[in-house]
């Protein structure tokens, strides 16, 4: 080994390991004190089932039979059911599989951001270990958690072939995108993402078509196969997800606006101060940046980097686009911000402005501590955990509860979906378990059950960081 190389090993690990270490530290700590969040009810619920029987389900409703849940794809699921028999069923089980997957996530960064450099490839890794949002997420039994590990191979399969020029390269990275596509649907987004580096490059078309094409089969794979098996059950429950997507179908607390999203942020959100600054700044950047180098300078943007700044830009469009506003998907936005951030800032300081990376690096990490306080450190409840456990420890086990399905799913007792209840289900309830957070409300719940609401009788409230859960009993008339 050369002094050169010798040199930039010693620099990558003096800094790196501190780096991973810390981000580490921070997605292992007490980790069952983040309260319990609604995906992570359902993900935990539909593994389990997966775990006790084979086949991914969700506790169904008191009334209904077990019917398979295939609105996402099973292989998530059933990667953490075979976790499960690895180290035993638990939610903080579930939470570690994401920690460990987050760290790969971490590697892969470094590995990606590496073909711009050492300091790039640094000071990216430092932003996606040590952002208190994605820190949170990662904490978090999230699909997204792991899916980032083939998005992240497909870029750097996606740079090479930008690089080499050659069909074979294209062909890995679409593969490696429709793999990603077909373990969460969100991923694709990365059709956007292809398509606009293709339109930035303006060349290379026969590697970029069989790209997309491939992913395309990939896809087509996954959904001949799912209707074999499964038949009109996994297309009406597709299609049900489409239609969430375009906003055709509710999806609660997921459906709103710029203008209530800024509201959120103001009244919980704000504790994130450097993730709200780079999705602001940094998609503003990021928009400025494609649109100039697609309309006005065609070389403006080295093919290399095209690929981030693309992928970044999908980012923004499909956010922008798509009605689900699922505030874990912010991971799938923010790492590609953030990387295409690192090369920006490392080209913008070099020579004299060189100083400003670690006054910038240290700033961040400063930032981040006080939003660290706010959601690792000190904790504000579990209000969906909490209220599960009272509930199966202090209502009589035959009660029945009115609730949602990610609280149904968490406790022994029988439940009848509450946004979708009749009159005639009323009858047979007990107790109302009504979830609210800054974007529930039970304004948005059938008006039989608003009515009901007003005669309940409030017997415990369980309050978390943006959520609470009221546990009422109904007063029944003879």
């Amino acid at each position: 080994m050369n002094q050169t190389k010798l040199g930039r090993t010693l620099y990558n690990v003096i800094f790196l390991i501190p780096i991973f270490a810390l981000g580490f530290f921070l997605r292992i700590f007490e980790l069952g004190k983040t309260g319990l969040e609604v995906d992570e009810s359902s993900n935990y619920n539909v593994a389990m089932s997966v775990y006790n029987t084979g086949t991914p389900s969700f506790k169904p409703a008191l009334g209904h039979t077990v019917q398979p849940y295939l609105s996402h794809p099973p292989f998530g699921f059933d990667l953490l059911a075979g976790w499960f028999k690895l180290v035993g069923p638990s939610l903080d089980n579930a939470r570690l599989l994401n920690v460990l997957a987050s760290m790969v996530v971490l590697a892969l960064v470094f590995v990606v951001l590496r073909r711009y450099g050492n300091s790039v490839a640094l000071l990216g890794t430092l932003f996606v270990a040590l952002d208190c949002w994605i820190v949170v997420t990662n904490r978090m039994d999230y699909l997204e958690n792991v899916q980032l590990i083939p998005i992240l191979i497909g870029i750097w399969l996606f740079i090479k072939a930008v690089d080499s020029e050659k069909t074979r390269d294209y062909v890995l990275a679409g593969l490696a995108f429709g793999l990603a596509i077909v373990f969460k649907h969100i991923g694709v987004y990365l059709v956007l993402a292809t398509v606009f580096t293709w339109l930035l490059i303006r060349k290379n078309h026969r590697g970029h078509f069989s790209m997309l094409v491939v992913m395309t089969l990939v896809v087509l794979a996954y959904v001949v196969g799912m209707g074999v098996d499964f038949g009109q059950t996994f297309f009406g429950q597709e299609f049900h997800e489409f239609d969430r997507l375009i906003g055709t179908a509710p999806a609660t607390g997921m459906n709103y606006g710029p203008i209530q999203a800024l509201q959120i942020i103001a009244d919980k959100y704000w504790v994130f101060v450097t993730t709200v600054i780079v999705l602001l700044l940094g998609w503003l950047l990021v928009i400025a940046r494609y649109v100039r180098a697609l309309l006005f300078k065609k070389d403006d943007v080295p093919s290399g980097h095209a690929v981030l700044l693309s992928w970044a830009f999908a980012g923004f469009v499909f956010a922008v686009a798509s009605q689900l506003k699922s505030p874990h998907y912010l991971i799938l936005w923010l790492v590609p911000l953030y990387m295409y951030l690192a090369v920006v800032i490392i080209n913008w300081a070099k020579g004299r402005r060189k100083f400003l990376v670690p006054a910038l690096a240290v700033a961040f990490v400063l930032l981040n501590m006080f939003s660290w306080n706010y959601r690792i450190v000190q904790t504000n409840g579990d209000s969906l955990r909490d209220s599960a456990t009272y509930i199966t420890q202090n209502i009589p086990s035959g009660a029945v509860i009115g609730t949602e399905t990610y609280i149904g799913s968490l406790i022994a007792n029988p439940y009848v979906r509450i946004d979708t209840m009749t009159s005639d289900q009323l009858k047979k309830v007990d107790y109302l378990a009504l979830y609210t957070s800054s974007t529930v409300s039970n304004s948005s719940l059938p008006q039989v059950v608003q009515q009901a609401i007003a005669n309940c009788t409030t017997v415990q409230v369980f309050s978390g960081f943006k959520d609470t859960v009221t546990l009422c009993k109904l007063n029944k008339t003879p």
